[in-house]
């Protein structure tokens, strides 16, 4: 049996650069107040068009296994992914990254947050981690 090794979320070698690459751009509520969807969707364009940078960086450190941030879209529980005006794109830079992960035979997934429960007591709670679960389906089906 071979090891397969990864990481989670942060390139930190990438992150250094300048320009930075990462793909856990995010805001804090008042900003998305503010700019709303339209902001939400540049910086998602930028995380994906930055996750086809780290597969690439991944397969050639020999890297094959990677946890994607839950932080790709900016307040993704706000909005349906096609809302976002750069949908399009990102839905393209989405469709590479798989292509790019297949053909490196790396393993990309996610990782729920922590009020992600499917077994709490609350039926809010649960019925908010089957849409997050959901949304990262949707996201790694594009």
């Amino acid at each position: 049996m071979s090891t397969r090794f990864g990481y989670a979320c942060m390139n930190m070698t990438l992150q250094s650069q300048k320009p930075k690459v990462t793909c856990n751009r995010g805001m804090i509520k008042r900003t998305f107040a503010a700019k709303g969807i339209p902001y939400a969707s540049s910086l998602a364009l930028q995380n994906t068009r930055d996750l086809i940078t780290i597969i690439r960086w991944n397969h050639r450190h020999n890297i094959n296994v990677f946890r994607i941030t839950s932080c790709l879209f900016p307040w993704g529980s706000e909005y349906q992914l096609e809302q976002l005006p750069d949908f399009p794109q990102i839905a393209a830079n989405l469709a590479t990254a798989g292509r790019l992960a297949r053909q490196y035979n790396q393993r990309l997934s996610f990782h729920p947050g922590q009020f992600c429960v499917l077994a709490s007591p609350s039926e809010n709670v649960v019925l908010n981690a089957a849409i997050e679960l959901n949304k990262h389906a949707e996201i790694m089906d594009l």
